[in-house]
Formats: C-alpha cells, sequence, structure tokens
C-alpha cells in the first residue's frame, strides 16, 4: 500500500479510502389487520371480515384466503380497501377456516399480512315421531304422545359425521324448579348419512312434560367443527 502511495503520489494522483457501500433502508411494512364479527359461529352462517390497511403510497389491493380445516387454502377474495383503509365483505362458514390477509407491497412499501381463525359449530336438525297430536303450554308447541307410544327421536349432523357420536338429551318438567336432568343416555353412533334414530318407551312417563333434544359431540380427531346440540322439542304423555 505504501509503494501505491508513493507512485500514485508520485503521478499526481490523490488515493482515498475504499468506498463503503451502505444498505439500503429496510421498507416499512403498513400496519395490516383481519377482524372477524363472531369468534364462532352457527354452520352455514354469515362471518363479516373486516381487513384494515395501514398507509401505503401506491398499491390498495388486498387479497383474502381461506383455509378451512382439512382443505386446501385458496384465494377467496381480492379487492381494494376504501378511503379509510377498509374492506368488508362476508363468508358462509362450513368449517372452521383460518383467513389470511394479504398486501403485496408496492416500490415503496414492504408486503404485510395478518390472519384470524373462526371456529364453526356443527348443526343438529331433530325432529320426533310417534306423536297422537299436537298443543301449546304457555305458548310453547307441545307434541302429545301416548303411554302406549313409542316415541323416537331423529336427528341429522351437518355436515357428515359418519361415527361420531350423538347423544340424546331429556329435561323433565317439575313444577315450582322447573327443567331438571332427567336420564342421561351414552352415545348412538352416527350413519353414513349423519343420521341417527333413538327410540323411547314412554309406559312410565304419563302425566309428565318433557323436553329433548340431541346433542352431537365431536371426535378427538375432528377439528372441522364444534360439538352441538340440535333445538328443544316439548312433550307430554297422556293415557
Amino acid at each position: 500500500m505504501a509503494l501505491a502511495c508513493t507512485l500514485a503520489a508520485a503521478l499526481g494522483f490523490v488515493v482515498l479510502p475504499a468506498r463503503t457501500t451502505l444498505a439500503a433502508p429496510a421498507m416499512p411494512a403498513p400496519a395490516l389487520s383481519i377482524a372477524a364479527s363472531v369468534t364462532t359461529s352457527a354452520y352455514s352462517s354469515r362471518v363479516w371480515l373486516t381487513v384494515t390497511l395501514g398507509t401505503t403510497q401506491e398499491n390498495r389491493m388486498v387479497s383474502i384466503y381461506a383455509k378451512p380445516v382439512g382443505m386446501p387454502e385458496w384465494l377467496w377474495h381480492s379487492g381494494a380497501v376504501n378511503s379509510a383503509g377498509r374492506l368488508r365483505v362476508y363468508f358462509r362458514l362450513m368449517r372452521t377456516t383460518t383467513f389470511t390477509a394479504v398486501f403485496s407491497g408496492d416500490p415503496d412499501d414492504a408486503p404485510a399480512q395478518a390472519s384470524r381463525t373462526v371456529d364453526a359449530l356443527a348443526r343438529v336438525a331433530d325432529r320426533v315421531s310417534g306423536y297422537n297430536a299436537k298443543t301449546r303450554v304457555g305458548g310453547i308447541p307441545y307434541y302429545v304422545f301416548r303411554h302406549g307410544s313409542l316415541l323416537v327421536l331423529h336427528a341429522t349432523v351437518s355436515p357428515n359425521k359418519r361415527g361420531e357420536c350423538l347423544k340424546p338429551e331429556t329435561e323433565q318438567w317439575n313444577t315450582g324448579s322447573g327443567w331438571a336432568d332427567d336420564t342421561r343416555y351414552g352415545c348412538d353412533y352416527l350413519d353414513s348419512g349423519s343420521h341417527d334414530s333413538a327410540p323411547f318407551n314412554l309406559a312410565r312417563a304419563v302425566g309428565d312434560r318433557y323436553r329433548m333434544r340431541a346433542d352431537y359431540v365431536r371426535g378427538a380427531r375432528d377439528l372441522a367443527n364444534l360439538s352441538a346440540d340440535g333445538p328443544w322439542l316439548y312433550l307430554m304423555v297422556v293415557r
């Protein structure tokens, strides 16, 4: 180096230190969030999603990807945020789903993404057969059964949950104290069509009022839908 400096000085040049290359400052990523109207949703109901994008220089577009449990992720929606930086859309939820909002970036802003998961309940539809009449008590519709009738509780669970647990639940009306737990039942197992039919003998139920429903209990490996109950069905037993 000393020889090079001496030679350069002799030739009339000035030797400067080598230039240091500075890393370009990283582009800032805008604030990006995705919010849902609920954390747990009834089966096949609307869930409203609100994506909020902070200030960017150019690109105001965001994409929303949906990843239901047990299914591939796909690009579900793409659109521009409004002047307040928001995009609001709804999704009809069938399974627990993770939503990911993505901002792809622009010449002045780094890409950004945010995610939100919404749990989905299963849906239980139940009904009874074998009744003789219908009536109302306090405005509530009741099915009237004869003591010799065979009551059957029919249930269907959506989406299809074949092989998983379906428990009948019954409560008895006690004057003065209201509804109280009745007999506890074990699991029936849903058939290939996600149906179950549970028969009940009413010989010892004369003069009483009951309500019953079907309860779906999800399997340990089923992450797609949460356990759920059907609507209460009210009945009375007469001679």
